[in-house]
């Protein structure tokens, strides 16, 4: 789903015609017969080859924007959007490692924008603002924006206009002059190829693929009070107790969801209610009731504790996480490093989780790239293994050219099978 955390079920008929519904939409998408990630990647990398070789670019710049060959065709996915009424379906491109990634890449380290009046960072810059200027007068106005995605589709011409002049404004040494950059845009706007349900489209306006978190109330005697907002969808579903994770890390989950409150909230007493909430929540998730009472206990004794400014270097390793036994050996290599004066910090990470056997997106047969292949032969025991970035259709047609016009060894060879070993 697309907030709250929590799995969807519904039929697959339901969900493909609320698809439908999106991407017939003639504005932004454009169904195709045929897949367009090879034309678009060659027509790309021409492009950018050309604009090295006329000294637009640097080489550094054009290995940066550029794709190895066998790109990814980007996949679309749909999550339903149960906080609203009728349940409407949110579209999310897949494009990692599709034609135009690096491009889109390098496109968002351009400067665009400096330091503003009224830029908040965050959530909790915000909080501190309110708390700061408790006695604002005038009005404070909440804007929500209706499919703000999609609905660049009518503006984009004018938001890549902007765009151009304030990357100009903030990044003058850029050697890219106005037409080339609008084309680079182009590429990574207007030609975003994808597949869905084994049937091709284009996405010729708009953008692909955010969102806010904190809350506010005015009160009576026109002050502003912050709290931590929950949706009406949220289903209080965190790390499980017996989930295959160090402890450590869930003692600092509840940690962590404490001192955010704590940053938010404007009062003790709203402070104190998030804190029983949690705590019912908690256990709930099968945490022991003494483990959440200590660790919110000592939160609360050392939140108003001033901890003296140590200037420890350190260094983070990640960490395999197989149980015990990998706290155990951290534990020693910790006690080996004490002499050091760096500060060693291991990040566990479970190599196996459930969510990894399920994939949101399905690749196409006939999309199949970067993999290793194989070729048996029905009149022999022989055997081939080579591996390709190209896409498993494209080598299949190679190999067939090869054998017609190589040695008269390789032309006799009647029937050969194809088979995709694995995809690296």
């Amino acid at each position: 789903m697309d907030k709250g955390n929590a799995i969807v079920v519904m039929n697959k008929s339901d969900y493909l015609t609320k698809a439908k519904e999106i991407l017939y939409d003639e504005r932004a998408f454009k169904k195709l017969i045929h897949n367009l990630t090879d034309k678009h990647e060659e027509e790309l990398n021409k492009f950018l080859l050309q604009l090295k070789r006329n000294k637009i670019i640097s080489p550094d710049e054009y290995k940066l924007m550029r794709r190895d060959t066998g790109s990814r065709t980007p996949e679309t996915y749909f999550l339903v959007k149960v906080h609203k009424s009728g349940q409407p379906v949110r579209p999310i491109i897949s494009s990692y490692n599709s034609y135009n990634y690096n491009t889109v890449k390098y496109l968002a380290t351009l400067p665009a924008i400096s330091q503003c009046p009224s830029y908040v960072k965050d959530s909790f810059g915000f909080a501190r603002i309110i708390k700061e200027n408790k006695d604002l007068s005038g009005l404070i106005y909440s804007l929500d924006v209706s499919s703000l995605f999609t609905n660049a589709i009518t503006n984009l011409e004018k938001a890549i206009n902007i765009a151009i002049k304030k990357i100009k404004q903030f990044h003058p040494k850029l050697t890219i002059d106005d037409d080339n950059l609008r084309e680079l845009f182009y590429y990574c706007t207007k030609r975003t190829n994808f597949i869905f349900n084994n049937e091709h489209y284009d996405q010729i306006n708009g953008v692909s693929m955010g969102s806010p978190i904190a809350s506010i109330k005015k009160r009576k005697d026109s002050k502003l009070i912050t709290y931590v907002y929950r949706k009406s969808t949220d289903t209080g579903l965190y790390l499980e107790w017996t989930g295959n994770q160090p402890r450590n890390y869930k003692i600092n989950l509840i940690k962590c969801l404490c001192f955010h409150a704590k940053r938010m909230c404007s009062s003790n007493s709203l402070f104190k209610q998030q804190l029983e909430y949690y705590k019912k929540i908690f256990i709930a998730n099968g945490y022991p009731c003494n483990v959440v009472k200590k660790t919110i206990r000592s939160i609360e004794l050392s939140i108003n504790k001033k901890q003296p400014g140590l200037n420890i270097q350190k260094l983070f390793i990640p960490f395999p996480y197989y149980g015990e036994c990998s706290i155990v050996l951290a534990n020693k290599i910790r006690k080996i490093s004490q002499t050091f004066t760096t500060h060693i910090v291991f990040g566990f990470k479970a190599e196996n989780r459930i969510s990894s056997l399920f994939s949101r997106t399905y690749r196409c047969s006939n999309d199949n790239k970067r993999i290793a292949y194989g070729y048996s032969c029905y009149d022999c025991d022989g055997y081939y293994i080579g591996q390709t970035a190209r896409g498993a259709e494209v080598r299949k047609e190679e190999h067939k050219l090869l054998r017609a016009w190589d040695t008269p060894k390789l032309q006799n060879i009647t029937l050969i099978k194809f088979t995709i070993i694995i995809g690296i």
